[in-house]
């Protein structure tokens, strides 16, 4: 833990400088920043600096397409409500394919999920499947438990014990 509040507090003020142009850390590093008890001064100074740039792009990028700004505002005042109709619709399009491309990856994310109930009947009538227990050791030990005929694997040497997990079985991974 200590040397995650030195790395912190050693990059802490360059990450909260350009934390405003990364989605999450703008969240997430000023409590972070706290927790290590970074000088509000240090926290100040930063968090507004990065503010400043932040906005300062937002103000250099109007300046300099002004007049591309002026003459798409000059045109939609001549389309009337055409042209918000469209700008409309081509927003309604956009949020509508973002939300059918999440939805595709969230179902491709889906596993199937067993029941305890079920995988004992799967053990019982003796089906070939490879059960794959990857709970930690310390896990284990404290309930003592252990599922029959499971590979242990502890999560750290997955990678490494990877090719003991038979690919011509049905797997059922444990995991907690």
């Amino acid at each position: 833990m200590r040397r995650t509040q030195n790395t912190f507090a050693r990059w802490g003020f360059a990450s909260l400088f350009f934390a405003k142009f990364m989605p999450g850390l703008r969240t997430s590093l000023p409590p972070l920043a706290g927790f290590i008890r970074m000088p509000v001064a240090r926290f100040l100074g930063a968090a507004a600096g990065g503010a400043a740039i932040w906005g300062g792009i937002y103000l250099l990028v109007g300046y300099l397409f002004r007049d591309q700004l002026e003459r798409v505002s000059e045109f939609a005042s001549r389309m009337g409500s055409l042209f918000t109709v469209l700008v409309a619709g081509l927003i309604a399009l956009y949020l509508g394919v973002k939300y059918y491309q999440r939805r595709r990856v969230i179902q491709s994310l889906r596993v199937g999920r067993i029941t305890a109930d079920e995988l004992m009947r799967k053990i019982e009538n003796r089906e070939d499947l490879a059960i794959i227990d990857l709970r930690h050791n310390f896990e284990t030990a404290l309930d003592g438990t252990q599922i029959p005929h499971a590979i242990r694997i502890e999560p750290s040497e997955l990678d490494r014990r990877f090719g003991e997990i038979p690919g011509n079985k049905e797997i059922v991974v444990y995991c907690s």
